[in-house]
């Protein structure tokens, strides 16, 4: 609930980007699809970026045009979605699952 009442109050209100943190962890599968749902309504709607810092790369995949990948710290990766499934012959998911390479 409390997930939802911020992503709301995130929306509702005019900005250049929407900055999102693990936006659907803890959150059960009907929500999740709800604020999926919600998430590309905005976008199409107001043309905003969103960034999404997330572990929960299953739910985001089909989302993203980009990709960055922190390890250590450092970034390990930053290009276009595609480009990396293409490049790795697999998800994202899977590509992160078996140890990040650049």
């Amino acid at each position: 609930m409390q997930g939802r009442l911020r992503l709301a109050l995130a929306l509702c209100r005019p900005a250049q980007a929407l900055l999102l943190d693990e936006p659907l962890s803890g959150v059960d599968l009907q929500s999740r699809d709800a604020i999926v749902r919600i998430l590309v309504a905005h976008v199409a709607d107001a043309s905003v970026p969103v960034v999404i810092a997330t572990h929960e790369i299953r739910e985001v995949e089909r989302l993203v045009d980009r990709v960055v990948v922190l390890a250590e710290g450092r970034v390990c990766c930053d290009e276009e979605a595609d480009a990396v499934r293409q490049r790795v012959g697999t998800s994202l998911e899977d590509w992160v699952r078996g140890g990040v390479t650049i």
